[in-house]
């Protein structure tokens, strides 16, 4: 004999259970307020500044470190510092950011911090030897130009990755009960 769940179970309890399941689905038409376009502009327009920062300043990285001295034996390492550093804070990140009660909403102060963090990271690139300048031209200045570099380097690769997680949340939190979400 093949039983099934639904033979288990009464015809009336079973017809009762299909009505009250399709009227809890939403329609279409019901209470879905419109996701205007400049919203969705602006609320892509973060992602893909971020995308664009970190494309750009990966486009350099590489050239940057070799001529700062670093081999390139250990260029993989400084370059996969950023995403496994990655690995494990962002699921931090994302859990502090579902818990934030801020009254700027729970996604918005992540994406500030993190894009105060990428321009700082930015900055550390081009411009950490010059910082140097202040210990003259030894050799501690040479070797502490290489850190703020590699330091600039795995704090940016971080960042643009981390940055995405609060951005595609909160444009999935915008979207939520609009004619977009299904889409």
């Amino acid at each position: 004999d093949h039983h099934d769940r639904n033979s288990l179970i009464s015809p009336e309890v079973s017809l009762d259970i299909m009505e009250r399941t399709e009227n809890s689905k939403p329609e279409k038409s019901q209470n879905l307020r419109h996701v205007s376009l400049m919203q969705l502009f602006l609320l892509n327009g973060c992602v893909c500044g971020l995308e664009f920062c970190a494309s750009a300043a990966f486009t350099y990285i590489p050239p940057m470190l070799l001529k700062a001295g670093v081999e390139e034996e250990y260029m993989s390492m400084v370059l996969g510092g950023g995403p496994l550093l990655g690995l494990f804070l962002v699921p931090l990140i994302g859990r502090a950011s579902d818990k934030c009660d801020s009254r700027y909403g729970r996604r918005r102060p992540f994406i500030f911090a993190l894009g105060i963090l990428l321009i700082f990271s930015l900055v550390m690139i081009p411009y950490g030897s010059r910082f140097t300048t202040y210990f003259g031209s030894s050799p501690f200045s040479k070797h502490l130009g290489v850190v703020i570099l590699i330091i600039g380097a795995i704090l940016l690769d971080f960042t643009s990755q981390a940055g995405l997680t609060p951005c595609e949340a909160l444009l999935s939190d915008a979207s939520r009960n609009t004619d977009q979400q299904d889409r």
